[in-house]
Formats: C-alpha cells, structure tokens, sequence
C-alpha cells in the first residue's frame, strides 16, 4: 500500500514551518541591520543592491554611498578631461605643425623647440586612456571603490627613463 503523505504528522509539520518563517523573519532583521560594507558602521541602510551572479549584497549607510558617487563623478570627470587633452594635442598637431610643417613655414628645428614631442604626448594620452577605462571597467564590474593606475605611470615611467639614457 502506498502512502499519499509524507509520513510527517501536521503538528510537526507546522512546527516546522513556523521555525522556517522565525528563521527567515531573524534572517531579514539581520540583514536590515547589516553594517555598512564600506565604513563597518550599523547605520540603517540607505541603499540595499544585490550584485552579480553571487548575489552578494552590497549595504551602504547614506554616507558611504554619497562618497562612491562623488568619487565615481570624479573619476568620469577626470577620465573627460583626459580625453579633452587628448583632442587638444590632436588639434595642435592637425592644425597647427602639419601645416607648419608642409608650408615650410619653420625648419625642421624649430618645430621640434616648439612642438616636442607632441606625437608622443598623443601615444602616452591614448595609452593612458585605453588602460584608464579598462581599469575604470572592472573596477566597476567588482563593485570596487577604487582602481589602481599607478601601474601605468611606473611602466610609462621606465620606458620613457630608457628613452632618455643614451641622450
């Protein structure tokens, strides 16, 4: 003969299911009262974001999340001023020493005294940026306060440093 129940009595049964829901309700005060992921502080969390395949939960108190966004608003504005320099040496070179250049108008010399090394400073510029953005990517991708180019500037810092050795 078959049974149609579990073989669990429904006094059991409910006192199972009340624990259940005593857990999941202790589970949610918990989590309510979770410290700020960034500072430790028990603030009442302003913002609850559950994040990537993990669902780990990110809880920020409303000062930690108002300086995440201060500090992502100033790494965009930084990473537009870098593309702004960038098109400035662009337009220098465009409108400015190829003309000079073609024209005649300055030996080979004085464009050197007065444009340097602007080719160079357009390759750093466009490097610098590439790196930047993918550094700016992942870190976001993380749900990383921070991103670290510090890296680039020692390894632009060393090739330039053997550039300059047999001058």
């Amino acid at each position: 003969m078959e049974r149609a129940d579990s073989g669990i009595s429904q006094v059991l049964s409910r006192k199972w299911r009340s624990k259940a829901s005593e857990t999941l309700a202790s589970l949610q005060a918990w989590e309510a009262h979770q410290p700020c992921t960034d500072c430790g502080g028990r603030h009442f969390p302003l913002e609850t974001d559950v994040q990537n395949q993990n669902k780990r939960r990110a809880v920020l108190c409303e000062k930690c999340l108002k300086c995440r966004t201060e500090r992502k608003e100033s790494v965009l504005e930084f990473v537009n001023t870098e593309t702004s320099y960038g098109e400035d040496l662009r337009i220098i070179k465009e409108e400015f020493y190829l003309p000079m250049q073609s024209a005649g108008l300055l030996t080979q010399d004085q464009l050197l005294v007065v444009f340097g090394n602007i080719q160079e400073l357009i390759d750093l510029n466009e490097n610098f940026l590439e790196y930047l953005q993918e550094e700016i990517e992942q870190a976001f991708e993380q749900v990383v306060c921070a991103c670290v180019v510090s890296d680039f500037f020692s390894v632009s810092l060393c090739s330039y440093n053997e550039l300059l050795l047999p001058l």
